[in-house]
């Protein structure tokens, strides 16, 4: 392991001693930051973006939106209107709470605008990658039942269904060529003359926000809700960790529609009043290269994945622009490797501080923070306010450097409050005395760095999302060839996990190379860009316990050519 330490600190940081803060901070004590510590009424919206609108940086610019070489600005104030204009429109449809609103966009200006709008109404938005199939969107919508559902006509093909839900409305943000069925409506048209005032309604700090899917290892994703609560851990992660400060500019590349940009890329920032970038697909690294440079990026939240796309791209680009105004750099997916570290710090001129977090702690929980130096391979500290542990199987704390499981410490304001269950929110009860298990491995040095090593289960992070098994499985069980399927999370290239399949053949169906490569085929087709299916293998039988259990770790010892004796009596 990489204990390489790399002197980072930050002069002038937000957070100037971790040490202080971790012996004195409280949650409580950021609630001043905020109008309903005085008023007692709290909505996000009004937060993130009315006591902007309605004070001295109305015309701040709030969201830049980048497309074909062209940027859109949008300021504080229009966004108010906008969201109220279409608060009003959905209030008139009669969307409200106890109901839920599905996004199902490509990176759009009305995608943000529809997020306040929803905040705004107390009714929980989700939104949802425009790369989902239709099997991934049956189950999705399956387990939301929006009462909106906001898309585009080339998107909407794919919905899944042909006699439509009854109850559901559908809007467009442009009219589809072929018209539209009765009752459907178009954004702008639908609208226009819609009044630009719209007093949020004013929730506890458990009502729900919004709705994200995160993988399982072994079933359908599963809908975790966050809450208008999130905004005191959104705002103290956001200043912390990104060192958010009121002329910074934030451009959060990833996927705009999963949870890392849905917090750190609209509302993390405008809590903050400073504005957020967005650049529309496609992003080759030319033109990443010149959003960076012309709308002036001094933050940049990024990934590997995207830092390891410039590296493709070669080392020339970089210095065909200005970058002078970038000022910090923080990255989230997978632990970064000395070489992509360092290529990132010499053509980036800034060395990149990776974090931790997941949609289950909805915020920023471990950092390398600008005000530390950095240690090579770790994803840093827990922030002041989260208690952190690597423990084992019993729950007790690992001694240094040992291997064990990542833990939290209910409670802190970003935590998921339930799921999301065909309708409804079932509450999830966090026990402060017990530790909140991740699923990730990893230890901790003398300093209190953290390193990840992976996941304990077949779960693989790709960007700020989780990518499980279930889906693989589900579409190659679905070839006729397929009799049984299981699938594995095995090191990849460069040590990234990749997925690799186990299949029992149907009877009549002969192993063979050409079978391989067609159920490969069958399944990287339908699965979504960037999930990482990369081997698979025929198996006559899968090994199973005494109770009939499936015991994937039997199929990892065998891939690695490990003895695993008798499996009987394994759980």
């Amino acid at each position: 392991m990489e204990r390489a330490r790399i002197a980072s600190h930050q002069e002038g940081a937000n957070l100037p001693d971790y040490q202080a803060a971790r012996r004195h901070f409280s949650w409580g004590q950021c609630e001043s930051e905020f109008s309903w510590s005085q008023s007692g009424r709290l909505n996000l919206a009004y937060e993130a973006v009315d006591r902007w609108a309605l004070g001295s940086k109305a015309d701040h610019t709030a969201l830049m939106f980048a497309r074909g070489g062209e940027s859109e600005s949008v300021s504080f104030r229009r966004l108010h209107r906008e969201s109220c204009r279409l608060a009003n429109l959905l209030a008139s449809l009669g969307l409200s709470q106890g109901q839920c609103l599905a996004i199902l966009l490509p990176a759009t200006v009305e995608s943000y605008f529809i997020q306040v709008a929803c905040a705004r109404l107390g009714v929980p938005y989700c939104c949802l990658s425009p790369y989902l199939t239709r099997e991934q969107l049956i189950e999705k919508l399956g387990c939301l039942l929006p009462a909106v559902l906001v898309t585009e006509p080339g998107l909407a093909q794919r919905l899944p269904w042909e006699h439509r839900p009854a109850g559901i409305k559908v809007i467009y943000i442009c009219e589809p060529a072929g018209g539209m069925e009765p009752g459907d409506l178009c954004l702008n048209e639908a609208a226009r003359g819609q009044a630009l005032e719209h007093e949020p309604v004013w929730v506890g700090a458990q009502h729900p926000l919004s709705i994200s899917f995160t993988n399982s290892p072994d079933g359908p994703a599963k809908a975790v809700v966050h809450s208008h609560g999130d905004m005191a851990g959104q705002l103290m992660s956001a200043r912390w960790v990104l060192d958010l400060k009121d002329a910074s500019v934030l451009w959060c590349d990833l996927d705009p529609w999963g949870i890392a940009a849905t917090v750190y890329g609209a509302w993390a920032p405008w809590l903050c009043g400073v504005t957020s970038v967005t650049q529309a697909e496609p992003m080759p690294a030319s033109t990443w290269y010149r959003t960076l440079e012309a709308l002036k990026v001094t933050t940049l939240y990024s990934s590997p994945e995207r830092l390891r796309q410039l590296v493709e791209a070669g080392d020339d680009l970089p210095g065909r622009y200005d970058l002078s105004r970038l000022q910090h750099l923080a990255t989230l997916g997978e632990p970064l490797d000395a070489k992509l570290f360092f290529w990132t710090r010499n053509n980036l001129g800034l060395p990149p501080h990776d974090t931790w977090w997941s949609a289950y702690t909805g915020i920023i929980s471990l950092a390398n923070l600008p005000c530390l130096d950095i240690r090579l391979a770790s994803c840093g500290k827990p922030l002041p306010g989260i208690e952190a542990a690597v423990v084992d199987g019993q729950g007790r704390a690992q001694s240094l450097l040992t291997l064990g499981e990542l833990s939290l410490r209910p409670d802190w304001p970003g935590l998921a409050g339930g799921f999301w269950e065909q309708g409804h929110v079932v509450p999830l009860e966090h026990d402060p005395n017990q530790w909140l298990r991740t699923g990730d491995l990893a230890l901790t040095d003398e300093d209190g760095y953290f390193y990840m090593q992976g996941r304990a289960d077949d779960l693989i992070r790709v960007q700020d999302h989780m990518v499980g098994p279930h889906e693989v499985e589900s579409l190659l069980a679905a070839h006729a060839a397929v009799e049984e399927v299981a699938v594995i999370a095995r090191p990849g290239d460069e040590y990234r996990p990749v997925f690799k399949a186990f299949v029992v053949p149907r009877a009549g169906w002969a192993p063979s190379t050409r079978l391989r490569r067609e159920l490969l085929d069958h399944a990287l087709s339908r699965l979504a860009p960037l999930t990482p299916l990369a081997d698979m293998e025929f198996v006559d039988s899968m090994p199973r316990n005494a109770a009939g259990r499936l015991l994937r770790r039997a199929l990892r010892a065998a891939d690695l050519g490990l003895p695993l004796g008798d499996t009987s009596h394994m759980e």
